[in-house]
């Protein structure tokens, strides 16, 4: 394992070679939601730090010297569209923003919504803790008036749109991705570069205007004494599947069968499932068939062979049978990997 040092600044990624010889990495990009391809490659040399500056949204790898690998989820673009979006919706007059009525506020307001909850899955479970910890304080905020739109609408059957509300949720949003990212910095300048991004001499105004206690919030999480949230300042580590069924398939004897990946996770028993829902990515064959031959595009597997999941799903992967008794089956062993890790459980 080599010895170096990651961290972020101003989201920007660096790393520090530590040892006394140079190492190699090689970074990788996520596309088509299952591999991950090899976009750029080099040495560091020892006391060097190598910065990665990446100016596309999207999940990447560095891999260290073939054996470690630092995963990143960068949704800069994504997280500034937010920002700006938050800037444009919940603002108005009273805090130095300009005055206009907008006919399609409502088409914003949900668009914005939408930016938030697809930015809080791509990266969970990153600051969720942080969502929490703000939502739990500020819940009456919201509770009562949702209580007493429901009960308009069921007793009078008619409800206004309550714009206000939708402001407030997404405002709660910013604040927590405001909160978790400013953890996670301790100089003054990178402090001062995320007030910055985040437009809080503004913004902040607009908040408190919609009944919001900034000052409270943040007071809540400096002290980080009740038990909400726990902060981790090092970099992400995306976890492998926790289950796929026991890692064992038995085919049924046939003259040819075409082996679908849903054989190797959806009908297992458990079925495959992974801590941040990352899909399966690749299979590795540990055994091979008592009987029958697994072949993938034609050319026999051998123990140990990585299985793309495209491969699979494009139908190359089959299983040749000796004969054609249907009483019989054969078994082999297996092992799946995900998108997001890239390890493979057994």
């Amino acid at each position: 394992m080599a010895q170096f040092n990651f961290t972020k600044k101003q989201d920007k990624y660096l790393v520090t070679n530590e040892e006394i010889v140079p190492i190699n990495y090689e970074v990788k990009k996520l596309y088509d939601c299952t591999n991950f391809l090899t976009i750029a490659d080099g040495v560091i040399e020892p006391g060097e730090t190598k910065e990665f500056d990446f100016t596309e949204d999207g999940q990447y790898q560095i891999v260290i010297n073939e054996t470690d690998t630092i995963h990143i989820k960068h949704y800069l673009k994504l997280q500034l569209s937010i920002i700006e979006g938050v800037l444009n919706t919940i603002c108005d007059c009273k805090c130095g923003c300009e005055c206009n009525d907008n006919e399609d506020e409502l088409c914003n307001l949900l668009m914005l919504r939408a930016k938030i909850d697809v930015y809080k899955r791509l990266t969970n479970p990153q600051g969720v803790a942080f969502y929490d910890a703000v939502y739990k304080h500020t819940k009456c905020l919201i509770e009562k008036p949702i209580y007493c739109a429901v009960d308009k609408e069921i007793i009078l059957g008619e409800s206004e749109c309550n714009q206000e509300i939708v402001k407030q949720l997404i405002a709660l949003d910013y604040l927590a991705m405001y909160f978790f990212e400013m953890a996670q910095v301790c100089l003054t300048e990178d402090k001062e570069y995320v007030r910055n991004k985040f437009k809080t001499k503004t913004i902040f105004c607009c908040i408190q205007s919609l009944g919001i206690d900034v000052g409270d919030i943040e007071e809540l999480i400096k002290n980080n004494n009740m038990g909400l949230f726990t902060i981790n300042n090092g970099a992400y580590v995306n976890q492998p599947p926790s289950q796929v069924g026991d890692y064992s398939m038995s085919v049924a004897n046939r003259a040819t069968t075409v082996l679908t990946l849903a054989m190797f996770t959806t009908n297992t028993t458990p079925a495959y499932s992974d801590p941040e829902g990352d899909a399966a990515s690749a299979v590795r064959i540990d055994t091979l068939p008592g009987d029958g031959v697994l072949k993938l595009s034609g050319v026999n597997v051998t123990v140990g062979q990585i299985i793309l999941a495209a491969d699979i799903n494009a139908g190359n992967l089959t299983y040749v049978s000796p004969n054609q008794d249907a009483l019989d089956t054969d078994t082999f062993d297996f092992s799946v990997s995900d998108t997001g890790s890239g390890l493979f459980v057994s």
